[in-house]
């Protein structure tokens, strides 16, 4: 159902609303203002018939003279595409702004996502090769549904905080650049991708200190060009801490990280003075990464 007042007018090829609310499918609605309307709903891929309101004027012909005021709300959520991946977030409550060929998205209160919460902000430039920015904060996510998402690995687990702040546009990964930090709460490496043979490497030292859970991973990065630079990497366990840093190419998939491991407790007073042999370079992909020592 719906209500509100609907102008088309057909010579100049502009529709404007004006007190529109509607619980109706958000596609099959945009389909009847007119194809411009639809593209900009593809992405939303609602469970159910969200609660909106619309105010403003939809540009059918060129888009430029488009304003339009969206707001969105909706508690089981929608599916949405996000350089390539599908996204579930429940919870929606937030503000559209269509100006032009700029889709500004301003959520109104953190959404749901991986069992935590997502927020930030997302501009898209409405164009045939659409380019984005994303000012985004995830907060105590469940790790594994993350890596499961993107990097299909199941076995993950602990707690993931993040911040990112990115641009690119959405057909190409290496046009990526941006910054952030990523912390990892009670975490274990060796389910991880690019942490599975170094695992073995640490169980070299001390046997079953590969299967140990890290109380706390973070790491700083960098992404240019679809390359992200992890300029600083933390793990820390009761048994060892992990110092690092590395690059890792999103598009090519190619690893190329530096580790130390620190020994901590009674083993690492016994083996301090040869903690120097605990350097390690991995190398290769991110679910098939070579660790070899750097010296000896």
């Amino acid at each position: 159902n719906g209500s509100g007042d609907v102008w088309h007018h057909l010579k100049t090829r502009q529709v404007v609303l004006k007190n529109v609310e509607s619980r109706l499918n958000l596609r099959r609605t945009a389909r009847i203002i007119g194809n411009k309307m639809e593209e900009y709903a593809k992405p939303y891929g609602f469970f159910e018939a969200p609660y909106c309101t619309a105010e403003g004027t939809v540009d059918l012909a060129q888009q430029k003279d488009t304003n339009l005021k969206i707001y969105v709300r909706s508690e089981k959520g929608m599916e949405y595409s996000f350089l390539g991946k599908l996204l579930t977030l429940s919870d929606l409550d937030c503000d559209l702004a269509i100006t032009g060929k700029d889709l500004k998205i301003r959520p109104r209160k953190p959404v749901g996502m991986f069992d935590g919460t997502l927020d930030g902000t997302l501009d898209v430039k409405l164009i045939e090769d659409a380019s984005y920015q994303a000012k985004l904060e995830l907060k105590e996510c469940d790790f594994g549904k993350l890596m499961k998402t993107f990097f299909g690995n199941e076995e993950v687990k602990g707690q993931v905080s993040a911040s990112a702040n990115l641009d690119g546009r959405f057909s190409d990964l290496r046009s990526m650049n941006g910054w952030g930090e990523l912390t990892v709460i009670d975490g274990v490496l060796y389910p991880i991708p690019i942490f599975g043979t170094f695992s073995e490497v640490l169980n070299n030292l001390v046997p079953e200190l590969g299967y140990s859970q890290a109380n706390k991973a973070r790491s700083v990065y960098e992404i240019k060009k679809g390359e992200v630079d992890m300029t600083k990497i933390d793990v820390y366990s009761a048994a060892f801490a992990l110092i690092g840093n590395g690059t890792y190419d999103m598009v090519d998939d190619k690893v190329d990280m530096n580790m130390r491991v620190n020994m901590r407790g009674i083993m690492g007073v016994a083996l301090f003075p040869i903690s120097k042999l605990f350097e390690y370079r991995g190398t290769g992909s991110l679910n098939d990464t070579k660790w070899e020592p750097k010296s000896f």
